[in-house]
């Protein structure tokens, strides 16, 4: 499996795909997907050589292809884990080890990395990251539906995102304010990273002197590379920074506690 999972990560790269190992386990209760490498911030900007990926399968023998979504790689995926919810798309499709499937669509700068949990829909976007074929935990792999393989013929005519379903995904910042600061000291994954950022930064913003704030950014970063799995791509940081700095602006004497959802 090691040789296949290296064959299918240089195809992907031979695609456009930035492409990264990644790891899958069962942890007793659900599949875990971690990125093999510590940091994997410069690959959303940077597509890695077919040497690095060589190297690096040769550093992690049992690692999994994952495929950094965003403009890199030109495509945003729905991941989709009902099949109630399931999207008419002619499209790429993988079928997960979670018997979710993942819709390969073309980019859409508008979406962000967002979990629905009342439609059971994910979208990967801008700084995302998907495990894909030949990804497996035991007898358990992730598969390129037959209909619909990923191959350059079927990349050229990438399905849209459907509006419907672009639309519970926009720019729009959310989260809260009320934060479980033990649970974020200990670090954020997929599902928290947005909120613990928020309330971090409103925290510093609405704590720290104003002549300090042009170490905000700084600060914000380092939690987000190395606390968050993964990281936040780098202007979904600014947009978070510059939302919470504007509202401590505007609105001091309420300060950051007063502010319930953005």
């Amino acid at each position: 499996m090691h040789e296949a999972c290296l064959e299918a990560a240089i195809e992907y790269q031979h695609l456009g795909f930035s492409v990264i190992p990644i790891r899958v386990t069962w942890n007793g209760k659900k599949f875990e997907k971690r990125p093999a490498l510590r940091s994997w911030v410069d690959y959303q900007k940077t597509r890695p050589t077919e040497q690095r990926l060589r190297y690096w399968w040769g550093e992690f023998p049992d690692a999994c292809p994952g495929i950094i979504t965003g403009a890199i790689s030109g495509i945003s995926v729905v991941d989709v884990d009902s099949r109630e919810n399931i999207p008419d798309l002619m499209t790429p499709l993988v079928h997960t080890i979670s018997g979710g499937s993942h819709y390969y669509c073309k980019y859409d700068s508008s979406l962000v990395n967002r979990s629905n949990k009342d439609i059971k829909i994910d979208i990967r976007s801008e700084g995302g990251l998907v495990v894909a074929p030949p990804a497996h935990c035991g007898d358990a792999h992730y598969a390129w539906d037959p209909l619909f393989p990923m191959n350059a013929e079927n990349l050229a005519c990438l399905a849209t995102v459907p509006e419907e379903i672009a639309k519970l995904f926009s720019q729009r910042l959310t989260g809260t304010a009320n934060a479980d600061w033990g649970k974020i000291v200990k670090g954020a994954s997929e599902g928290d990273r947005h909120k613990f950022l928020l309330s971090l930064t409103g925290l510093l913003f609405s704590k720290m002197p104003q002549e300090y704030w042009k170490d905000v950014e700084r600060i914000v970063n380092l939690y987000n590379e190395h606390y968050c799995v993964p990281p936040k791509a780098s202007w979904e940081i600014a947009k978070i920074i510059k939302y919470c700095a504007e509202k401590q602006l505007t609105a001091p004497k309420h300060g950051w506690s007063s502010i319930k959802r953005i």
